[in-house]
């Protein structure tokens, strides 16, 4: 029952406080409202002594564990498509030019990269 509430007053009252006080203002209290949460979490919240200290072998994997190379790949190319989606929506017929279908011809590349690395191909 609390995730569809959640959904439908956070519509009601971000559609109200947008038309009210300005999506900025909405942006700047829950930015303070988490602050205060972070600071009231480090002092509130329990210490692991064991976690405390990071292993040789932790940070092994945190560099080698992790491809670091798909990461950026999909990050270009998830950042290529938002451009690209931003292009089009603000006027559709910007999908037939030149620099736009450049892009997502790189942007389709750096998926198939990404995928024929991450299947060992």
């Amino acid at each position: 029952m609390g995730q569809p509430l959640g959904y439908a007053m956070g519509l009601i009252l971000g559609g109200v406080l947008t038309d009210t006080i300005g999506w900025r203002w909405g942006f700047y209290i829950t930015a303070i409202a988490d602050a205060m949460l972070f600071v009231a979490s480090v002092f509130v919240l329990p210490s692991d002594p064991s976690s405390t200290k990071l292993s040789k072998e932790s940070w092994r994997r945190l560099a080698y564990g992790i491809d670091w190379m798909g990461v950026a790949i999909l990050a270009i190319a998830f950042a290529l498509l938002s451009y690209v989606l931003a292009m089009v929506t603000t006027d559709y017929k910007h999908i037939l030019q030149a620099h736009i279908i450049a892009l997502m011809r790189f942007r389709c590349c750096c998926s198939l990269c990404f995928l024929s690395g991450s299947t060992g191909g």
